[in-house]
């Protein structure tokens, strides 16, 4: 049977573009040609039988042989009486104005009006995704058996689950990365780390371990089928999996944003947190004295332009290539200030591998020219239909269940809906839909607990840490992508009561017993060749200096908890209440 036919006006360069890009949508299936009309009417589609619609439906009768939606569109015309003359009215307002129109085109696709593809980005986001891996499965491993290893502060692993956990990661992250059995890579990553994500308990409570999971997970869908598939060679992405990647990320991005400013919190909507953002983050950079130390006019224009990237430039990854560009640029540009001036582990990288899949190969092509040389012309044949069926599945899982999740992180009342605590509590207990959103209050001031030891309760002498401060004269130091994380939950032991913290006095236990892996996550021990008989825990005001010499400057505000010893049975003892 013949291919259907649609005729368009060959003298018009609008039309001309936009056909290109439905060539590129519908392959052979619909024939395209010239109208032999000197002055045409509209489009016309002319299917086997000569059956001719013009306008509006041809160009749905059109997209019908297109990917999802567009099969679904002329059947939402033809019944929707209303729908057909709206949209019968917009296409001739188009018609009537196609000189602007063929700007805003431009201006939104840029001279590529072709049906976009996505190999590069896929690519490049599954590399990204074996970075942010690797990384937290090396960093985990150089602290595993202090945090949760027999001697552990919260001891949940035998050493060699973690070695198993550390190496078994770092090896399928290689995999990942070299292109070898992705899929299968990917799936196995996801496994061990939410093995490691459940045994870590309060160590591994935070939101960018959530966030792995799920970008995780979205990556067995991503990844191409096979033993070792090559750039040149891989099959279409399924186009499913990156819209739910896109998705993720402007959740994420977005969520930063509301939760800010739906917390209440003043100091955000007088745009004067990063007054104290830089001194009060838990883990800052030396970066982070001098954007401290800038003029407040300079930091309120900062705190509208990260509003600005956060609440609006997501939206753009609904619309076309150029703004979906800017708003990839806009969007790593803050990622790169945050990781400049506080050290946030591995999220940067994940929020910048997220980022990706915005970018079509044609946008990618003119940053990456070798890479995109790889590829070859001829369109591919997509994944198999399972797993697109897959990929459809998940995301009738995941669409819901992130509404609901995102809604009860800013406004908790939604909570009184059994629906969306139903699906928000579906989403969260599998790890594949979580909520997100830092800072929603700023922190002010800025405490630190210091950590000292006795041998015989007059000389006390301090336990030193690798990254928090403690040493008003010691530089703020760069971790990142490592994420120590002992020093990360000594800030926030420091924001609440010692009894909220249990975990804490197991970690002063250790101490006292001298456990080699406990200490070997401290820069320094006092003690090194036999333990303390007294611990106690001094509570400072830390703030940034105005000037040098020095980076800090403290004022002691008291003792945390009791100080504590052990007793003739080995059980941790309070000698008094904290002063």
């Amino acid at each position: 049977m013949a291919a259907p036919t649609l005729y368009y006006d060959g003298a018009c360069g609008f039309c001309r573009r936009w056909v290109e890009r439905w060539k590129g949508l519908t392959g052979d299936s619909v024939r395209y040609e010239p109208s032999p009309e000197s002055e045409p009417r509209a489009v016309r589609f002319v299917e086997a039988d000569g059956t001719e619609s013009e306008g509006a439906a041809a160009v749905f009768l059109t997209l019908a042989y297109a990917p999802f939606p567009g099969p679904a569109l002329f059947p939402l015309y033809r019944r929707w009486p209303l729908l057909a003359r709206l949209c019968e009215r917009a296409y001739r307002l188009v018609a009537d104005h196609r000189p602007f129109f063929s700007r805003l085109t431009r201006w939104g696709w840029g001279d590529d009006l072709a049906a976009p593809t996505f190999h590069l980005s896929r690519w490049l986001f599954l590399r990204g995704m074996a970075l942010c891996y690797l990384a937290a499965f090396l960093s985990f491993g150089a602290q595993a058996d202090g945090l949760l290893g027999p001697s552990g502060i919260v001891p949940s692993l035998s050493k060699g689950a973690i070695l198993g956990l550390v190496w078994g990661g770092a090896a399928l992250s290689a995999c990942l990365f070299a292109g070898l059995l992705p899929m299968a890579a990917a799936a196995g990553l996801w496994l061990l780390y939410r093995q490691v994500y459940h045994a870590g308990g309060v160590f591994l409570g935070f939101q960018w371990d959530v966030l792995l999971l799920e970008a995780g997970a979205l990556s067995v869908l991503a990844a191409p089928w096979g033993l070792n598939p090559r750039l040149e060679d891989e099959r279409a992405p399924v186009r499913t999996a990156l819209v739910l990647v896109r998705w993720l990320w402007f959740r994420l991005i977005l969520l930063s944003g509301l939760v800010k400013l739906t917390s209440g919190d003043a100091l955000w909507s007088s745009l004067t947190a990063l007054q104290f953002h830089f001194e009060t983050q838990p883990l800052p950079t030396a970066l982070a004295w001098y954007a401290h130390h800038l003029p407040a006019w300079a930091l309120m224009a900062a705190c509208g332009a990260m509003f600005f990237i956060e609440l609006v430039l997501p939206f753009a990854v609904f619309l076309p290539r150029r703004p979906r560009l800017a708003s990839f640029l806009g969007v790593n540009l803050l990622m790169l200030i945050i990781a400049a001036t506080g050290n946030y582990t591995f999220f940067n990288l994940l929020a910048v591998a997220l980022s990706l899949p915005l970018l079509d190969d044609s946008a990618l092509r003119r940053f990456l020219p070798s890479l995109a040389g790889r590829l070859r012309g001829a369109p591919r044949p997509c994944e198999p239909r399972n797993l697109r069926a897959v990929s459809w599945a998940f995301a009738l899982f995941a669409l819901p269940t992130s509404l609901a999740v995102g809604a009860l992180r800013v406004a908790p009342q939604a909570a009184r809906r059994p629906v969306v605590g139903a699906l928000a509590a579906a989403g969260e207990s599998l790890d594949l839909v979580n909520s997100y959103g830092l800072f929603a209050v700023m922190t002010r001031p800025r405490f630190e607990l210091v950590v000292e030891g006795s041998a015989d309760g007059r000389e006390w002498k301090p336990y030193g840490f690798r990254w928090k401060p403690g040493d008003p004269a010691r530089r703020p130091g760069w971790a990142q992508p490592h994420q120590p994380r002992l020093d990360w939950q000594m800030w926030f032991a420091a924001l609440s009561p010692y009894q909220a913290n249990p975990w804490y006095f197991a970690f002063l236990r250790r101490l006292l017993e001298g456990s080699v892996p406990v200490r070997g996550l401290l820069a320094s021990d006092p003690f090194p060749t036999s333990p303390p008989r007294f611990i106690r825990t001094l509570v400072y005001e830390y703030r940034f200096t105005d000037s040098g010499p020095g980076w800090w400057r403290r004022e002691l505000k008291g003792l945390y908890c009791p100080v504590v010893t052990l007793s003739p049975d080995g059980r941790l003892a309070a000698l008094g209440p904290p002063g």
